[in-house]
């Protein structure tokens, strides 16, 4: 049932090319992967005893086919899957659904549907414009996105984030965090290191600019 689920996405999707084989085992690998981190804590001297709350994609807990079931055999412990619904699909937004047929599964979606509002946040979204990994003394910058905020403020690829606005750069996700909090028309200051030097440099953000952080 996750197989034909998964699958049905996957040739709904105008690129999805020919090779679901691939796809389907870095899905199931990505589960698992989540899977063992929250075991792992939770089996640690500090995560014994607690509860989790774990916030992730639908189709990574429906039916408890991703995550929940991949923990339970790691560690049967009692868990509740909560998906949300919106409540209703706006026009402009429809040339954006994919039109998926899904196989019938035979269980529940969720224990609990949580009924929310569609909220447009494309109006407000801004980016850096660089392509990140993460390195040992920050974030890398591996590519700059022509014409981006980050461009126009001088980062330069090999550059190492390290601070954003007086906030420590620890990994791409300490990044990806900080930009969003921004709107357009904001200024922010990023330090990087730079052979060997901290440089500090001072972007302003403008409404879709690129399409990374």
């Amino acid at each position: 049932y996750h197989r034909s689920q998964i699958k049905a996405v996957f040739k709904a999707h105008p690129r999805h090319g020919e090779d679901f084989e691939n796809f389907y085992k870095v899905q199931v690998l990505w589960d698992e992967s989540m899977a063992l981190s929250i075991v792992e804590y939770l089996t640690s001297s500090e995560g014994r005893g607690k509860h989790m709350v774990i916030f992730a994609g639908s189709q990574h807990v429906q039916y408890g086919f991703g995550i929940p079931r991949r923990v339970f055999r790691r560690m049967p412990v009692a868990y509740t899957i909560v998906v949300s619904v919106i409540t209703q699909d706006p026009v402009q937004q429809a040339h954006k659904s994919m039109k998926v047929t899904l196989p019938n599964v035979p269980l529940p979606t969720a224990d609990f549907a949580w009924a929310v509002g569609y909220e447009n946040l494309e109006d407000q979204r801004v980016y850096l414009g660089v392509m990140i990994k993460n390195a040992d003394d920050g974030v890398a910058v591996i590519g700059v996105a022509e014409g981006s905020a980050a461009e126009k403020a001088g980062l330069e690829k090999q550059d190492i984030i390290t601070g954003f606005d007086g906030e420590a750069v620890k990994t791409t996700v300490d990044l990806t965090y900080l930009v969003s909090k921004k709107r357009a028309g904001d200024p922010a200051t990023v330090e990087v290191l730079r052979d060997g030097k901290t440089v500090r440099l001072e972007a302003v953000f403008q409404k879709n600019e690129a399409t990374t952080p």
